[in-house]
C-alpha cells in the first residue's frame, strides 16, 4: 500500500479570522498507479437537480457571494464535499455538528479557539448525534459522492487540521517573527504528526505532498527540523518543485509507538515509524486531487468560522443607532477587513475587545 499525506491551507492572507491548515491521509492499493487514481478522483460528478461536484483548488470552485447585511455566506459545493469526506472517514459531519467536527480534526487548537468571544458558543455545544461510522448510511448526495470517489484507487483514511485563531497567530508570530515560517512550521508539524499516527507496516511507500508556501523554494532545513530522526536528501529543487527523501537514521533501533497491529514482549501494542518518506512541495500543488481535497476542507472550515465571527458582530451591533442591522459580513481580507473594523469600532471600544485577539499583525 502507498500512504499519502496531502496538505493545503485557507486563510493565510486575511487580517481577520483563523488560518486553517488541513492534512488528509490516503491509501492507494498496489494494483493502482497514482496517475490513474488521480484521474478518477478528479473526474466531476453531476447530480441531477443539485449540480456538478469536482475536486479542484477551493479558490477555483468557491466564489464568495456578494456580502449582504444579516445573511450568512453560502458555500454549498465545498460544504457538501466536506460533509461527504467527514462521513467517509467516520467523523462528525460539519453542517450537522460543527463543534465536534472542529474538536475531532483540530483537538490541540479547539481550546484556544473557543476562548475568542465570537467562537465561544462552540464550547457549549455537545453532539446530538453520534460520530458517523465509515461506510454507514448517509444522505443520497453524500452516498453518491463517496461512491464516485471510491471507484478509484485513492481511499481517504483520516483528516487532521490546525485552526489558528488571531490571538494564537499573533503569539506564534511574536515567537517566529515571520509569517511564512509560521505557515511552514505549522504545516510540516501537522503532516509528520498525521503520518506517524496513521502509518502501518503494510505501507510500503510513504509520500507527503504539499502546496508550496509562497515564494519559498528550499525546504531541506525545515524538513530536517521537523524530522530530526531522519536523514534528508534533496532529490529535486527547482522553481516549480522541491522534493526530498527522508531516510530513518536510527535503523534498526527505531523507537516504537502504539499500533493495533503488533505487540511487544510485554503485550503492549507497538508501531514503527516509516523508514523512508518522499516529501514534495510543488507550485500549484492543489492541482493534485488529494491536495485539492485538503484545500476544499480548509476553505469550508474557515468559511464556517467566518460565518460565526460575522454573526457575532452583527448581533452585538444590532442596537447601534448608527449601524443598526446593516453590518455587512466580511471575508477578512485587508480592504474589506478595514471597512468591517471601522464599522464595529464603537462596539470594540465599548466591549473592550483587544486588537490582539481579533486582528492579525500580518
Amino acid at each position: 500500500m502507498t500512504l499519502l499525506i496531502a496538505t493545503d491551507e485557507a486563510g493565510y492572507g486575511p487580517r481577520l479570522g483563523p488560518l486553517v491548515i488541513v492534512a488528509t491521509a490516503w491509501r492507494l492499493s498496489p494494483q493502482w498507479d497514482i496517475s490513474t487514481a488521480d484521474c478518477m478522483l478528479r473526474e466531476p460528478l453531476h447530480i441531477d437537480n443539485v449540480g456538478k461536484f469536482h475536486i479542484d483548488d477551493s479558490k477555483r470552485i468557491f466564489k464568495r457571494p456578494k456580502a449582504k447585511a444579516g445573511e450568512p455566506t453560502s458555500a454549498s459545493s465545498i460544504d457538501r464535499i466536506t460533509d461527504a469526506v467527514a462521513h467517509w472517514v467516520g467523523l462528525p459531519v460539519p453542517s450537522i455538528d460543527t463543534a465536534n467536527w472542529l474538536r475531532s480534526v483540530a483537538t490541540d487548537d479547539f481550546g484556544s479557539l473557543v476562548k475568542q468571544p465570537w467562537f465561544k458558543t462552540l464550547a457549549a455545544k455537545r453532539s446530538l448525534t453520534r460520530t458517523t461510522t465509515a461506510g454507514s448510511t448517509a444522505d443520497p448526495i453524500t452516498e453518491a459522492l463517496i461512491r464516485h470517489w471510491s471507484r478509484g484507487g485513492w481511499q481517504l483514511v483520516s483528516i487532521a487540521a490546525r485552526i489558528i485563531d488571531a490571538a494564537s497567530f499573533n503569539a506564534m508570530l511574536d515567537r517566529s517573527g515571520n509569517k511564512a515560517d509560521l505557515l511552514s512550521d505549522s504545516t510540516c508539524g501537522l503532516a509528520i504528526k498525521l503520518a506517524n499516527r496513521i502509518y502501518e507496516t503494510s505501507d510500503r511507500s510513504v509520500i507527503i505532498q504539499s502546496d508550496r508556501f509562497g515564494g519559498r523554494a528550499y525546504y531541506a532545513g525545515l524538513v530536517q527540523h521537523h524530522c530530526p530522526q531522519y536523514n534528508v536528501q534533496v532529490t529535486a529543487q527547482s522553481s516549480q518543485s522541491s522534493s526530498y527523501r527522508l531516510t530513518d537514521s536510527t535503523e534498526p533501533t527505531r523507537s516504537i509507538q502504539p499500533t493495533p497491529h503488533a505487540s511487544n514482549r510485554h503485550g503492549a501494542k507497538t508501531k514503527e515509524r516509516p523508514t523512508t518518506i518522499d516529501w514534495s512541495f510543488t507550485v500549484g500543488g492543489d492541482s493534485f486531487p488529494p491536495v485539492a481535497m485538503s484545500s476544499i476542507i480548509a476553505k469550508s472550515t474557515r468559511e464556517r468560522l467566518m460565518d460565526l465571527l460575522n454573526r457575532y458582530f452583527q448581533t452585538e451591533t444590532a442596537s447601534d443607532p448608527k449601524l443598526g442591522k446593516n453590518l455587512k459580513p466580511t471575508a477578512g481580507y485587508t480592504v474589506d477587513a478595514n471597512r468591517f473594523l471601522c464599522d464595529i469600532s464603537a462596539y470594540r471600544v465599548a466591549a473592550g475587545i483587544d486588537d490582539q485577539i481579533l486582528i492579525r499583525k500580518k
